[in-house]
């Protein structure tokens, strides 16, 4: 075995240092490396090598050739009777009729502040009408014309309604039964007195009215709006034909057209009526539904208080 030198000069060989110390039981037994045995041998393990290394022989990795992927796509197979026909058509504007912008003039001359505000919709109702003929006039407006004939018989089964609930009626007869000073001076207060009154049963008959009253109410008030929005259209439906009315290059059909017009002139008027009506028995129907509060909440008491002081 070769003799350890030391590495400095003042350090002691590594033999003599690994040797312990004889009878010194507290210095560890330490074997010195041998290395003249032999060794098993490991594996040599290739270094890894990066894209960016370089290589130590100067020669290029042989990279293996990759095959694309096969990628297998199946087909149905569907008759020709079952395969969709798409046709591509172009959207082509259909041009207006040349009598659309004389009549526009003419409306702008008869119905300014009408054209100002709401011109797009008469050009439209226009070119749904023209040119003139016995099937584009019996179409025109044919819808709303039945709209505001199912509204007006809708007011009045309304307003035939709230006569059933009598309401007016009830209230004065709740009055007349509370005031028992009042009903003993005729005879048809003393029979009537026979049955003691009950306020609390009557001020139960004042609520069932304001109830039954306020679900009628909202029924007239979907109607009102209805009949509002249906005398809007008619408005503009009109105009269009007391434009068309106006023009005279439609002598064959002109008759028609002035009939068309007394039409929509009715119907018209037919609907502003139903809404006046409409109003009114709105307002009726408010001012029962606080004559109903009022009666229950203070009437009934002060009453009460009378009968019992008189």
């Amino acid at each position: 075995m070769a003799e350890t030198k030391p590495l400095f000069d003042d350090e002691e060989p590594a033999g003599d240092a690994l040797q312990p110390t004889a009878g010194d039981a507290k210095t560890p037994l330490v074997r010195a490396l041998n290395l003249d045995a032999n060794e098993p041998e490991y594996p040599v393990v290739a270094p890894l090598m990066l894209p960016d290394d370089p290589l130590p022989t100067g020669k290029k990795l042989a990279q293996p050739a990759l095959a694309p992927p096969v990628i297998h796509v199946a087909t149905l197979d569907l008759p020709e009777e079952a395969m969709p026909s798409i046709k591509v058509s172009l959207a082509i504007a259909e041009e207006e009729h040349p009598s659309v912008a004389q009549a526009m003039r003419r409306g702008e001359e008869k119905f300014p502040a009408l054209m100002k505000s709401s011109g797009f919709r008469i050009r439209n109702n226009l070119c749904a009408v023209l040119p003139v003929s016995f099937e584009t006039l019996s179409n025109y407006g044919l819808g709303n014309l039945q709209r505001a004939a199912a509204l007006i018989d809708q007011n009045i089964q309304a307003s035939a309604a709230l006569h059933e609930i009598n309401a007016d009626a009830h209230i004065k007869a709740i009055i007349e039964r509370a005031d028992t000073v009042r009903r003993k001076s005729s005879l048809r207060g003393m029979l009537a007195g026979l049955v003691p009154f009950d306020a609390n049963i009557a001020r139960d008959q004042l609520m069932a009215i304001a109830s039954a009253l306020q679900h009628r109410m909202a029924l007239i008030g979907q109607t009102h709006e209805e009949l509002k929005n249906i005398q809007d259209v008619l408005q503009i439906e009109l105009a269009t034909m007391a434009i068309l009315a106006d023009m005279t290059d439609h002598a064959e059909v002109g008759a028609l057209v002035v009939r068309r017009d007394n039409l929509f002139t009715t119907s018209l008027q037919e609907v502003t009526m139903a809404l006046q009506q409409n109003e009114n028995i709105r307002r009726q129907v408010q001012e029962w539904i606080m004559r109903c509060d009022e009666v229950r909440t203070v009437t009934l008491s002060a009453l009460g208080m009378r009968n019992n002081l008189g």
